[in-house]
């Protein structure tokens, strides 16, 4: 007999996963078929990619690890930098991919007619464009963890480790952007937007000539002054604050890679404030979204 009671909103969201999933491996099958030297012309780029990829970054990181003094120091500032860049990439493309699934697509709409919750639907978008805008930053990272891991001669199981860690980390921009954009959505009208796009304009050409005049020629003035590598790396500060999770990802990958304590702990910081984010998102942005 058929239960008289719904599904719950968790096995609403199992049901959604199977479908969606199914569907995506019967498209990439006849996408295969169709046209196998695409699917051998992108196969082959990918493995391209991480071939060259990966000996670039070896040999990079190789001369910059024997840097008398300041190596160690920049090849970890190099990892703070592009995953702080990666993070506001993430936060970018989830509001712009979330807003296309959420607003811009005729399937969201269906199946808010159908007997769906409507926080089992939201969850799902969530996921879906998780996995599509951040599959990439695996995919880019993996030559350059590949790299480090070998110059720093770390065992298999770190890479292990390395990509446990990577699925908290892409859960908080999602979340962040999930928010973002619903509460845009929900209060923001043109006005208010136009305002703060202004603000934004102003302060990004306020750091940009502050930039500028931070780095004048010192001939200029008369006064030649010899630039430290603390003062090269003073506008990279940002990228390693204590309270970005961009920084905990990279503390975590430098703390196992050399062996150094500390590692577990920015592992389970991240995956906490994960697992707060999808609660927030399931708890306050759901509902807003319908």
């Amino acid at each position: 007999m058929l239960s008289d009671h719904p599904p719950s909103p968790l096995a609403q969201l199992g049901i959604l996963a199977r479908v969606h999933t199914r569907v995506l491996l019967a498209r990439l099958r006849g996408a295969f078929a169709s046209s196998k030297l695409m699917g051998f012309t992108l196969v082959g780029f990918l493995i391209g990619y991480l071939v060259v990829g990966y000996i670039i970054f070896y040999q990079g990181l190789y001369h910059l690890e024997r840097v008398p003094m300041t190596g160690p120091v920049l090849s970890e500032r190099i990892f703070y930098l592009m995953f702080f860049f990666f993070f506001l990439m993430l936060v970018f493309s989830n509001a712009v991919i979330s807003y296309t699934t959420l607003f811009r697509n005729k399937e969201t709409g269906w199946l808010l007619t159908l007997p769906v919750s409507h926080r089992a639907l939201f969850m799902w978008k969530l996921i879906e464009t998780l996995v599509v805008s951040s599959w990439g930053l695996v995919f880019l990272s993996a030559p350059m963890l590949a790299a480090y891991g070998q110059l720093n001669q770390v065992n298999p199981f770190y890479y292990l480790k390395a990509f446990l860690a990577y699925l908290p980390f892409v859960v908080i921009p999602a979340a962040i952007a999930s928010w973002l954009l619903v509460l845009a959505v929900r209060f923001l009208n043109r006005y208010i937007a136009a305002g703060m796009a202004a603000v934004f304009a102003i302060w990004l050409a306020y750091s940009v000539f502050g930039f500028y005049q931070d780095h004048r020629d010192p001939t200029e003035d008369g006064v030649h002054v010899m630039m430290s590598v603390d003062q090269v790396m003073a506008h990279t500060r940002m990228s390693a604050h204590p309270l970005m999770p961009s920084e905990w990802m990279s503390s975590i990958l430098t703390f196992w890679g050399k062996g150094r304590a500390g590692g577990t702990f920015f592992f389970l910081l991240i995956l906490s404030y994960a697992m707060m984010g999808i609660l927030i998102t399931g708890v306050v942005a759901a509902p807003l979204f319908y």
